[in-house]
C-alpha cells in the first residue's frame, strides 16, 4: 500500500508545509513536477497586508528550475469558512514570479489558515 507522499521544505515553516500539503492533495497532472521545484525553493520575504499574506520565494539551484507543463497559476484554492470569509490561496509559478499568495477576498482583516473543511479547487 502505496503511502501519500507529505510535502515537507525544511526551509519553510510548518504552517507553510501545512498549506502546500493541502494544496498538493488536488489531483494535477504535474504534481510530481511541482513538488521537485517547491523544494528548491527557500522564503525570500513574507509580505503582509490587511487580509493579504505573500510568501515570496527565492530558487535554491538555478539548474533545477522547470517551468515547462506547469501553468500559473499553478493551484487556485478558495477556501470558506462561512459565506463572508473567503480566502483564496494562489500558488504561482512563473519565470519571474515564484509565490503563494494568501487573500480574503472580501479584504478583510480576515484570512482562513486553520479551517480548511469546505475546499474548492479553480482549474
Amino acid at each position: 500500500m502505496d503511502q501519500e507522499k507529505i510535502f515537507h521544505n525544511p526551509f519553510f515553516s510548518e504552517e507553510l508545509n501545512k498549506i502546500l500539503n493541502i494544496m498538493l492533495k488536488h489531483e494535477l497532472p504535474y504534481k510530481d513536477k511541482l513538488i521537485k521545484q517547491l523544494n528548491n525553493l527557500r522564503i525570500k520575504k513574507i509580505e503582509e497586508d490587511v487580509g493579504l499574506k505573500v510568501f515570496v520565494f527565492e530558487v535554491v539551484d538555478q539548474n533545477l528550475l522547470d517551468y515547462e507543463d506547469i501553468p500559473s497559476p499553478a493551484i487556485d484554492m478558495l477556501v470558506r469558512s462561512d459565506p463572508y470569509y473567503i480566502t483564496e490561496f494562489l500558488l504561482h509559478w512563473t519565470e519571474h514570479t515564484k509565490e503563494l499568495e494568501i487573500c480574503n477576498l472580501a479584504s478583510e482583516a480576515y484570512l482562513e489558515l486553520e479551517n480548511f473543511e469546505d475546499i474548492e479547487f479553480l482549474d
